[in-house]
């Protein structure tokens, strides 16, 4: 059986087709469509994880072992599925709008664009998410001191009890989450991942 992915193999046309009747004094062929084989979809990956068995994405490993950085990206896929239902599902808000709150809890009152640029996030989203925030009564926007033209944001005391009782329970998950990996091991994928955001911003700027 051949293989379809083979670039050796050329696709029937008329250039490539068997010569027909014409010219060769042969009785006419009966002239048959040959339809394109389809690569089979990848099957799930499973492996036994505690007893357990798990099952990883089914592009886990298609890519091959070089693919790192298509793993790293599956995996944020992954995580920032289950935040977002995280969040939606136990404190009705958005990733977006905890890490606005996050950021003004931790690092003080800020503009929407200090928060946009700390967080690396696109403005609009963050728009958004500080409009959920002044709904809900969790920030207040006032106009800054320094420059009429600024609006600065403050978490509230609501914001602020919000954001201790979920950072605790982050603080959980995230423990959960590495307690597979030793202390090397997260020191290591720690340095990596270092390493790997400091070429990407040199990239940036070239």
């Amino acid at each position: 059986m051949t293989d379809p992915a083979d670039p050796n193999i050329l696709p029937v046309t008329a250039e490539t087709a068997a010569p027909t009747a014409e010219g060769t004094g042969a009785s006419p062929e009966p002239r048959t469509t040959s339809t394109p084989a389809h690569t089979a979809m990848p099957v799930p990956l499973k492996t036994i994880l505690d007893g357990e068995e798990v099952q990883l994405p089914p592009t886990w490993t298609l890519l091959g072992e070089g693919y790192l950085i298509h793993r790293l990206l599956m995996f944020a896929r992954v995580l920032d599925r289950e935040n977002s239902r995280y969040f939606q599902q136990d404190y009705d808000m958005s990733v977006a709008s905890w890490r606005v709150l996050a950021f003004l809890c931790i690092f003080g009152p800020a503009s929407a664009a200090d928060v946009s640029q700390a967080v690396d996030a696109d403005r609009a989203e963050v728009s958004r998410a500080v409009a959920r925030l002044l709904d809900s009564g969790m920030i207040l926007r006032n106009v800054s001191p320094q420059h009429r033209k600024i609006m600065i944001l403050t978490p509230t005391d609501a914001g602020r009890a919000l954001h201790a009782d979920i950072a605790a329970h982050r603080k959980a998950f995230f423990q959960e989450l590495t307690q597979d990996m030793s202390e090397a091991e997260r020191d290591g994928f720690e340095s990596g991942l270092f390493i790997l955001m400091r070429r990407l911003l040199r990239m940036r700027l070239a």
